[in-house]
């Protein structure tokens, strides 16, 4: 059963019962033969926490926020470099605008999928945000695109009108990997085996798309084996 929008207010064990978890929300309690933790790691501290100290450890993992605008634009009057599927934009890249960029990288959609192609219209999309910048949260979504637009601007040279944009913010979606996490990690893993939980998400082995979803195939194998003995 799948339970959307719905937040689990404890994990509790139960060494004396037919299972060894129950997950609790604010109306319900299911027991569990395995749980997998796919939490941001303060999260699963929180959950997790008193049961392992390792796991109460991942309460120290930062997040960075970022924001995601994509800018639908003229395709005959936007420049795009020769090749390609995007660029990125180094600290402090000098600009004409007020204090330094905003756009940590411009990412061309349909060249990196190509049925997302358009034959008057062009796609970019722009990632803003850095653990140390947090501007982008002042700006509502209107000024964002208009700044995003100026900044695309002066890094690509000529852009079309914007004919449409869209803006998704995740205020804190990028975990921190900061010196000893991997150790941290190993920890949190070896404490989670032992109580019969397993981790994945985007805080423990990168957090990209494919090193995620890694994560959450190692839990599944881990939960079979050991559902499996």
């Amino acid at each position: 059963m799948l339970r959307r929008t719905t937040a689990v207010t404890a994990l509790r064990r139960t060494p004396s019962g037919p299972y060894p978890w129950e997950v609790d929300t604010a109306t319900t309690t299911t027991p569990a033969d395995a749980v997998v933790l796919a939490t941001p790691a303060p999260v699963t501290a929180v959950l997790a926490g008193r049961h392992d100290g390792a796991l109460a450890a991942l309460s120290a993992v930062r997040s960075a926020g970022v924001a995601v605008v994509t800018l639908c634009l003229a395709r005959a009057t936007t420049d795009l470099p020769a090749t390609g599927t995007g660029l990125l934009v180094p600290l402090a890249t000098p600009w004409p605008g007020p204090d330094t960029m905003v756009v940590t990288a411009l990412s061309f959609l349909d060249r990196k999928w190509p049925h997302l192609r358009r034959d008057d219209d062009v796609l970019v999309r722009a990632h803003v945000g850095r653990s140390d910048d947090a501007r982008w949260r002042d700006l509502d979504d209107d000024a964002l695109v208009a700044r995003v637009a100026d900044e695309a601007r002066h890094l690509l040279g000529r852009i079309g009108p914007v004919r449409a944009a869209h803006v998704a913010r995740w205020p804190s979606a990028l975990a921190q990997y900061e010196p000893g996490h991997a150790s941290l990690v190993e920890a949190a893993r070896a404490g989670a085996s032992a109580l019969g939980l397993a981790l994945a998400g985007s805080a423990y082995d990168g957090v990209g798309v494919p090193a995620t979803i890694g994560s959450g195939r190692r839990a599944a194998r881990e939960v079979r084996e050991r559902l499996a003995r």
